[in-house]
Formats: C-alpha cells, sequence, structure tokens
C-alpha cells in the first residue's frame, strides 16, 4: 500500500493464505496510522484476536475511542471468523459477525479497523460487506499455487529489487524451497549474497539454498504420473529429510495408499463419486490423465505389499520400518516403469 494515512479508508481487510506478505502489509498500515514522533502510540493502538475475544463488544468499544493527539487510532482484529474460539461459553460466532458486518457499514470516522485472516474464503460475509461497503477496502495476497506461479511471483520480486536471475535460477530456488513467499525471498538474498553482486546464478542457488520445502503428496504423484522418477525420488527423500523413517514411513504409507486408492475410483467412477471439494476433484482429474490402469494396477499392488511387511512378522515388520526410504524408492521405480525388464515387487 503507498496510500498516505489520510487516504485510508476506515476498514482494512487483508486476507488470503500468504501470511508472510499480510504482515507486511499490516506493519505498513501500522507505520502509516501512528506516529511514532508523538510517542502515544500505545494509547492510539489496540490489537484482538478474535479467537480470545468473547464477541465483538470490547472490538467495538475500543473502536468508539477518540484518538489522543492523533488523527486516528487502530484496532486491529485477527481471525474474525473465529470469534470465542477458546471461550467456553462465549457468544455464538453468528452475533460477533453480525454485528462486525454492522459496523463495517457505519464505522467510527476517527479509526482505521484493521481485519486480517489466513482463513476466509472469497463466498465469506465479511469479505463481501468490506467490499460493497464505501468505507471499507480489502486486499487478498494469495500465495503461489503451484511451481509455475512461484517462478512469476519470484521473478516479479527479483526485479522489483535490482536482482537479476540468471537462467535456470528462479526454476531451482522455486524447486528447493516451494511457493511460500517469505522461504523465496530469504533464498534470493542469500543467493544474492553469495554472488556479491545482483546478478545471481544458479551455481549461486545451489551454493547456499538447501532443500526445505514441504512436498505434499500431490506433488509426489505428479511425479510419477508423469513417469519422472528422478523427480519422484528426490520429493520422497525431501519428505523423509525432517523426521526418521520410522516416524515418517506410517503416515506416509498411509497419505499415498489413501491417494492411490482415490485415483482408483475416479477412474472408475468419475470424480464425482470422490465426494471432495470441486477444485480437489480437479486435481484427482488432472492426474489421472497421466496414469493408465496398468500403472494404477502397480501402484496400489506396490502399496499394499509394503503394508503387509509393515503389518506382518516381527523380522519382516522391523526390516521394513529401518528401510523404508528405500523400500518407497523400490516402488517408485517400479510404479514409473524406470527398471524395464524387472518384475515389481
Amino acid at each position: 500500500m503507498k496510500t498516505e494515512a489520510a487516504e485510508l479508508p476506515l476498514v482494512l481487510l487483508f486476507w488470503g493464505d500468504d501470511t508472510e506478505r499480510i504482515e507486511a502489509a499490516i506493519s505498513d498500515a501500522r507505520a502509516r496510522v501512528l506516529d511514532a514522533d508523538v510517542g502515544l502510540e500505545a494509547f492510539n493502538h489496540e490489537t484482538f484476536d478474535a479467537a480470545f475475544t468473547e464477541g465483538f463488544g470490547p472490538v467495538l468499544a475500543a473502536c468508539q475511542q477518540l484518538p489522543m493527539m492523533a488523527a486516528r487510532r487502530l484496532v486491529e482484529l485477527t481471525s474474525p471468523e473465529n470469534f470465542g474460539k477458546h471461550f467456553k461459553d462465549a457468544p455464538p460466532v453468528d452475533k460477533s459477525v453480525d454485528a462486525l458486518l454492522a459496523y463495517v457499514q457505519a464505522p467510527s470516522p476517527t479509526t482505521l479497523l484493521l481485519l486480517s485472516s489466513g482463513g476466509l474464503r472469497s463466498t465469506s460475509r465479511l469479505v463481501k460487506a468490506v467490499t460493497k461497503s464505501p468505507h471499507g477496502r480489502i486486499e487478498r495476497f494469495k500465495a503461489p499455487a503451484n511451481d509455475r506461479e512461484a517462478v512469476a511471483w519470484l521473478t516479479s520480486h527479483a526485479r522489483a529489487h535490482s536482482i537479476r536471475l540468471g537462467r535456470g535460477a528462479a526454476d531451482e530456488l522455486v524447486r528447493r524451497v516451494g511457493h511460500a513467499t517469505a522461504g523465496l525471498r530469504s533464498g534470493v538474498e542469500r543467493a544474492r549474497a553469495h554472488a556479491g553482486t545482483d546478478n545471481v546464478t544458479l551455481a549461486d542457488v545451489e551454493a547456499v539454498v538447501q532443500f526445505s520445502r514441504e512436498v505434499d503428496v500431490f506433488a509426489l504423484t505428479d511425479a510419477i504420473g508423469h513417469q519422472d522418477h528422478r523427480r519422484a525420488l528426490e520429493l520422497l527423500a525431501a519428505m523423509f529429510s525432517k523426521e526418521s523413517e520410522s516416524d515418517k514411513v506410517f503416515s506416509l504409507l498411509g497419505l499415498l495408499t489413501r491417494h492411490i486408492r482415490m485415483l482408483y475410483t475416479a477412474a472408475v467412477s468419475g470424480t464425482a463419486a470422490l465426494d471432495v471439494p470441486p477444485f480437489i476433484a480437479s486435481k484427482y482429474d488432472a492426474q489421472l490423465r497421466n496414469f493408465d490402469a496398468a500403472r494404477l494396477e502397480v501402484a496400489f499392488t506396490g502399496l499394499c505389499s509394503i503394508d503387509a511387511q509393515l503389518k506382518g512378522g516381527t523380522r519382516a515388520r522391523y526390516v521394513a520400518s529401518k528401510s523404508a526410504l528405500l523400500t518407497l524408492q523400490r516402488w517408485v521405480l517400479d510404479t514409473c516403469g524406470a527398471l524395464p525388464g524387472t518384475a515389481p515387487r
């Protein structure tokens, strides 16, 4: 936001799944409203976490106070969808939200109510109310949804900070860090420091940025669906990098088995039979295009075999748990058909 304090609305809503950018926007708004030179920021600034606030009453009272030697007060309210979550006898959330919506239509002229949330949806009543209010402004901070969007965001960020990314540098950084903008920003700064100039190369990224991205099961099965066993093995190794094998294998095996079973169901009965939200169903539908019946059978049979080992005799269970990564690596190679002439096991 580049506006001055006087140009800010009376109600601001920052929402989305990019918490790092939301925090940056909140800090910017604070700096524009609160005059540090006067030294009275504490008198003109109150913060509330809705989950630890019984209702909108205390927030309303704070908004109606007059500012002390300043043009405006700043009242912050985080996660308004969670009013009273940590109070046993708190009023229903809907009543508190109704009171908040009424305030949005007629806010105090001397207070900026700054709302922030990472859990709202575009269909939320609050999002719609602030959007329609003549006193409100809304800004959504959406994290990149995939590698392509993350590369685009990183490229734009680098350009804005006069950083020139060499060929492959942005792709490699996203591959190692993932989609979190905080991690991408930190990674490119470390690579620039290593380069000693604003020209960041692939070698700089490889030298100082460790593989730290959180890998989900969709990313792993995407790679398997494309028969990209190298990428799948890389993602699998990342999944095991932060926890011991014996702790990780059971949860990962459960996720993979469920995922392949869902793909089976979608292949036989269509994605409508999955009973999942449309955006999740679309992911399964997209993955099905890269799996044929034979590979689905190999994948599911292989996982069932691993499961049987883990639940079998003491010796088999011990061996399977201690060599979990190796066992799943073999499963990836079998499913990707990366071992021609070798029967899956």
